[in-house]
């Protein structure tokens, strides 16, 4: 997983015991850490559309008593759109199976375009991967592609 760091602002020494699997196919990552993330959050702030369809989500990380993310900001960072994606939805998931918080994931088929799938529209074959809507910057758009790579 590829999540590059912005804007540092969490100066706390942590406990580095930290581990990072990830699998390209439809597995989710596995991610160790000492620290206790429950009281924490994320804010995205741009969603930052490209033509070569690497689409990437800015977001703050915020640790404990931030107050609705208005105090205790750890960073700015980015990662690619699907690799956001796919953990949001992760966390809701763990999130509803601990605490009871409910959610209502996202259709199957939606996540397959996390990554560029292949899909016949009126007979013509594209390629196709979430990324940002190309107008505003806010928000997630499906966009259609004429290679294997969605480039």
């Amino acid at each position: 997983i590829k999540v590059t760091m912005i804007e540092d602002i969490f100066t706390e020494s942590i406990d580095e015991t930290r581990s990072l699997e990830y699998d390209d196919g439809d597995a989710i990552f596995y991610f160790i850490d000492t620290m206790d993330w429950s009281e924490s959050a994320l804010m995205p702030t741009a969603c930052l559309y490209s033509n070569s369809g690497d689409d990437e989500i800015v977001f703050d990380l915020y640790k404990k008593n931030h107050n609705q993310c208005q105090k205790n900001k750890m960073g700015r960072y980015k990662t690619d759109v699907g690799t956001f994606v796919k953990a949001y939805v992760k966390q809701k998931e763990l999130m509803e199976e601990k605490y009871g918080i409910e959610y209502e994931a996202p259709d199957g088929e939606i996540m397959d375009y996390t990554t560029c799938q292949q899909a016949y529209v009126n007979n013509k074959m594209y390629y196709l991967k979430l990324g940002c809507r190309e107008d505003n910057g806010k928000g997630f758009a499906i966009h259609a592609y004429t290679d294997y790579y969605c480039s």
